[in-house]
């Protein structure tokens, strides 16, 4: 199954040459692949594995196409994972499990929430964060595991999806109602913004452009990185509509989804958030009701739904970014892996190292033309 989407469109009253915005895409396939699972709870790209967490078990692979089931690994409820240090941690339910390979698995940790969905990596500390109740639990090997005992802030209800992320030196967090943390040590955490209006349901957090995203239900609430002057925009989603996690690539924001359980239809699609308007456009849909798994590669991105299908999404870029200073251009063909960039500064230098050898070229001749005429 193979679609090509044209999915550029542009703004002719802000852009009277019609070139494509930074966040156009001018070409979308999507390859439906070979999956493990009838059920995938989600999906993750860790040390170029792809690794499908099921709720039939559990399995990785270098091509989407045959696939290596995972020993040791119990449950079969929602879960995460990440590869840092050489090491693997996934998660099942309230249950952390730690590999050195990738395939063969150990129990290494059981809580009492009812799932750890985000798990980062930062300054040489792994931080797993809970939902139901709340918690936020660290380790330095990713075996042994303590809880972090917050200071000056209660928590709320807890963490669900792609609930934490980390720019520069700090972790942000944010809970399910959409209450903001961070912490420079992963220790001492302080609340940055109170309950976000209309956040309710946040299950995404990212940074881009020296910026935080927390997605909400309705809304993008966004701030720079001091975390201190956050700007709402509303967004035209239906608010059944979960926004599940969120992936960079190509220097923009997408974002799987799918609508609340037990709606009559599917709406399982991907999102391009486009940070020239902060609006949601769709990408693609799927024959399923979530697209609960959505991770970039060097070739584009890679989704998942929860009736256990997996896409391979190319995507062809031909961006033009103009400022009153620079303009560069990137041209970015990931079904060949290339990426050709051509920053302003360089193209500048090899314009005027042009226009140098030509003066100098005219310069010769005329010298040697005087020099014919005076003999």
């Amino acid at each position: 199954m193979i679609y090509h989407i044209p999915i550029c469109d542009f703004d002719s009253q802000t852009n009277s040459n019609r070139i494509p915005d930074k966040n156009c895409l001018t070409d979308l396939e999507v390859v439906e692949k070979t999956s493990p699972s009838s059920g995938i709870w989600t999906l993750e790209y860790l040390n170029g594995y792809y690794y499908v967490l099921g709720s039939d078990g559990r399995w990785r692979s270098n091509n989407l196409e045959s696939w290596t089931a995972l020993t040791g690994i119990s449950g079969t409820a929602d879960g995460t994972g990440i590869y840092a240090e050489n090491i693997y941690v996934l998660s099942a339910g309230d249950m952390l499990f730690w590999s050195d390979n990738g395939v063969d698995f150990w129990d290494v940790y059981t809580g009492d929430c009812e799932s750890f969905q985000t798990i980062i990596h930062f300054d040489g500390v792994f931080y797993a964060f809970g939902y139901n109740p709340a918690k936020i639990i660290r380790s330095e090997d990713g075996i042994s595991w303590f809880e972090v005992s917050t200071t000056g802030y209660s928590f709320h209800q807890g963490f669900l999806g792609h609930a934490a992320t980390v720019y520069g030196e700090w972790i942000y967090a944010c809970e399910y109602q959409g209450y903001v943390i961070r912490s420079n040590d992963g220790i001492e955490w302080a609340q940055v913004h109170t309950y976000l209006s209309g956040a309710y349901a946040t299950r995404s957090i990212c940074t881009m452009d020296s910026r935080v995203f927390v997605i909400g239900a309705t809304v993008v609430h966004y701030t720079d990185t001091t975390g201190a002057n956050w700007q709402t925009k509303s967004l035209n989603v239906d608010p059944n509509t979960y926004l599940i996690k969120p992936e960079i690539f190509a220097n923009s924001i997408f974002i799987c989804a799918g609508r609340s359980t037990g709606t009559s239809y599917q709406n399982a699609r991907i999102y391009q958030l486009r940070t020239n308007d902060y609006s949601l456009e769709s990408i693609t849909s799927f024959n399923a009701e979530i697209a609960n798994g959505l991770v970039s590669d060097s070739t584009g991105l890679v989704a998942s739904t929860d009736y256990g299908d997996i896409f391979d999404i190319t995507i062809e870029n031909d961006i033009t970014t103009t400022s009153s200073t620079t303009t560069t251009t990137t041209t970015m063909t990931n079904t060949t892996h290339s990426q050709i960039l051509i920053p302003a500064e360089i193209g500048f230098f090899f314009g005027l190292f042009g226009m140098v050898i030509v003066v100098g070229l005219s310069a010769i001749v005329l010298i040697r033309r005087r020099k014919r005429y005076s003999m």
